[in-house]
């Protein structure tokens, strides 16, 4: 988009940086929820019965909702928080986004970026470019405005993953970037489009 600099979507430089592989990092760490905790990923194995990627928000009555819901609860409480941690609450979306082909985000994200927010009022910034049915973008704040109320404290969990791998993956891999290793002074705010 015009708006954005050129400067923000294309960093003109480069810089040598160490690349770590994560599974031999997280083959080290004596759990996952203190991995999760020290760098802000972890990588799990998680088979799914999800045959239907939803991808219209509007819809409800889905796979995402009937199944992968319950999925990925179990692996927040089980597996990435200690035993015992005390949830107010866990919402999730009624669809997913995919990227790539055959879906409505024909490209995948390739540069260097950080999903959703560092704010809650980013967060609610955000919504739209996700949501983009405007009853449920509104409906989605209201909510977490609502629960943000209850509880002074929101984390922010993405999950990825690859829904139809038919072989080795060959371009496009999913990197992370280990949380602890970036400066607040060193993250660019942009607005989504």
């Amino acid at each position: 988009p015009v708006e954005v600099p050129l400067k923000h979507i294309m960093a003109g430089y480069s810089r040598d940086i160490t690349i770590h592989n994560a599974r031999l990092m997280q083959a080290k760490s004596t759990d996952t929820h203190s991995f999760f905790e020290e760098h802000g990923f972890v990588l799990l194995q998680a088979p799914t019965r999800v045959n239907n990627w939803n991808q219209d928000h509007s819809r409800i009555d889905t796979d995402i909702t009937n199944i992968y819901h319950s999925e990925v609860e179990a692996l927040i409480r089980e597996q990435l928080f200690p035993r015992g941690t005390d949830f107010h609450s866990i919402n999730q979306q009624h669809a997913v986004l995919r990227r790539g082909p055959n879906s409505q985000n024909n490209f995948y994200g390739s540069g260097v970026h950080q999903d959703y927010a560092l704010t809650p009022g980013h967060f609610k910034d955000a919504i739209a470019t996700y949501i983009t049915d405007e009853q449920t973008t509104q409906e989605t704040r209201e909510q977490f405005d609502a629960k943000l109320a209850e509880s002074c404290i929101v984390t922010m969990i993405c999950f990825w993953r690859p829904i139809k791998m038919e072989g080795k993956l060959i371009n496009n891999p999913l990197c992370v970037l280990d949380c602890s290793t970036v400066k607040r002074d060193d993250i660019v705010l942009t607005e989504l489009y």
